[in-house]
């Protein structure tokens, strides 16, 4: 959900806000859930982020729910986009 740019080809990756050092805008958010790792979900959001033109993601935090057999792992990020301001 957000804005919808051309296409990118590298994402940097960021755990805090703080972190990033050039100043950005938040272009959308990307919600990611699958059954597997915490690896594929970030992957995931970083095919997402790719496809909406993001120059950046902030991972905002990972969420493991269910037990046994049925544990689901849901990711948030918010998709950047680095500006001259």
């Amino acid at each position: 959900m957000g804005d919808q740019l051309p296409a990118s080809t590298q994402v940097d990756v960021y755990y805090a806000e703080k972190d990033v050092a050039k100043k950005y805008k938040v272009i959308g958010h990307i919600y990611t859930s699958t059954a597997v790792n915490a690896n594929k979900v970030k992957e995931a959001i970083l095919t997402k982020a790719k496809a909406v033109g993001a120059d950046g993601v902030i991972i905002l935090g990972i969420k493991t729910t269910g037990g046994g057999n049925e544990v689901e792992t849901v990711q948030q990020a918010d998709a950047i986009k680095y500006t001259k301001e």
